[in-house]
């Protein structure tokens, strides 16, 4: 039999047997006028041992599967199915019937029913040829890779970066922001504008505001797109494997029920053989969803949208010496940078991991055949006969699920971070099997 990767565990097994047809085969001989049966056989129906097949069935108990309000959730699982067996597109009964002398008698026969290129005992069905753990393992890499959405996590790094990076020369001038602010508070409107320059100062203050304003905009959607599920489903590259094999007939075709009668007197013409024509292939494709959650810095992200109000506050005045006041101690400003970039710091240490997949398969269907033709001539009595072809054939089903971080990654070798993530979305080893 085929080799398989199934577990012996929970297996089931039917069998899927090859019914190739009735055959029926008579003679007769002839005494004084008479027709005399001499020898009937009837198989009913025609079932070779050697083309009998089996189906193998290997899978995760998934009670989800029958709850009415499982739909949309994750309740499968890994999944592995296994048929073998053999068929025949059209198999044909062929007659043939003669007249004999045998032993001094006249003898007639006839036969009805199935003839095929070989007898098949002890033909090996075709290899499975399923692909390895650890190939499916790279597929599943592949397929993710492919259709993995945008890490939001690494788009709001980026975009806090280049607020950052335009407001740090301008909010470093902070600390003196108070202190100009106290003496322009004192001071005449002339003394303003030519002393102290107050246009500079209100452009250095509005500056670093609408920076800060303006990433309360980014953050506001990253945290409303965080948990939503994105869905993908990718193709992967099928795969083709031909091959021919010539094995020279040192019999004739095979026959259910064989007597001498059907067969011709002289030697069989040279050249017959049988082909077999093997064909593997395979179709794999990928289904899952993905999500995202906040990164474990949320008191960081509450500090910041506090710190935006204040901005969006100020924005929202006309700035004079007074609001200015209103506003010290001028800190804020300055920690908001600060703690933006640890925010920005944590968020690219969570790009890696911050993507998760909410469930993901991969899933291989291999199909191998043997096909079994006889080619050339027979020593049949009727020469017009074709042996029908027949197909071995051993097609597999695999289903493999993903860890939340890939394929081929355990719960046990999950980092802390990793966990904090599943944790945030909600998602645990016993919701993900």
């Amino acid at each position: 039999m085929a080799d398989r990767v199934a577990p012996s565990d929970g297996t089931r097994v039917r069998p899927l047997p090859f019914v190739g047809g009735n055959a029926l085969f008579k003679s007769e001989v002839l005494v004084n006028g008479v027709w005399k049966l001499t020898s009937s056989k009837l198989p009913s129906p025609w079932i070779p041992p050697g083309l009998q097949g089996r189906q193998l069935t290997t899978s995760e108990s998934h009670p989800g599967w029958r709850r009415a309000n499982a739909a949309g959730s994750d309740v499968g699982g890994n999944f592995f199915t296994q048929k073998i067996y053999a068929s025949a597109e059209f198999l044909p009964s062929h007659h043939m019937s003669g007249v004999r002398e045998v032993n001094g008698l006249l003898t007639r026969w006839s036969y009805d029913g199935p003839v095929v290129p070989w007898s098949f005992s002890g033909v090996a069905f075709p290899p499975a040829s399923l692909s390895s753990n650890s190939e499916l393992n790279k597929l599943g890499a592949t397929a993710i890779a492919i259709t993995k959405p945008t890490n939001s996590l690494s788009d709001l790094a980026t975009a806090l970066l280049e607020l950052v990076r335009e407001g740090i020369p301008k909010v470093m001038g902070a600390r003196t922001w108070e202190q100009r602010a106290i003496r322009a508070r004192n001071a005449s409107e002339e003394y303003l504008n030519y002393q102290f320059g107050w246009k500079p100062l209100v452009g250095e203050i509005v500056s670093v505001a609408s920076a800060i304003a303006q990433a309360d905009v980014i953050i506001d959607q990253y945290l409303r797109d965080a948990g939503k599920v994105v869905r993908r489903r990718v193709q992967l590259q099928p795969y083709m494997e031909r091959s021919t094999t010539v094995s020279p007939a040192t019999l004739g075709p095979y026959l259910p029920v064989t007597s001498s009668l059907m067969f011709t007197d002289a030697a069989r013409p040279p050249g017959a053989a049988v082909h077999r024509f093997r064909e593997i292939s395979k179709r794999r494709w990928f289904s899952g969803a993905y999500t995202y959650a906040i990164p474990d810095n949320d008191s960081q992200f509450g500090k910041m949208l506090a710190w935006n109000l204040e901005a969006k506050k100020l924005l929202g005045l006309a700035i004079t010496p007074e609001v200015l006041w209103d506003f010290m101690p001028w800190s804020w400003a300055a920690d908001w940078f600060t703690n933006a970039g640890d925010v920005i710091t944590n968020l690219s240490d969570m790009a890696t991991d911050g993507l998760v997949v909410k469930y993901g398969y991969l899933m291989e269907h291999t199909l191998a055949k043997d096909y079994y033709t006889w080619v050339g001539p027979h020593d049949l009595v009727n020469r017009a006969i074709v042996p029908s072809p027949i197909t071995l054939n051993v097609e597999t089903k695999v289903r493999r699920k993903a860890n939340p971080f890939g394929f081929g990654l355990t719960w046990q070798g999950l980092t802390s971070r990793q966990n904090a993530i599943l944790a945030a979305l909600g998602i645990t080893r016993g919701t993900s099997k």
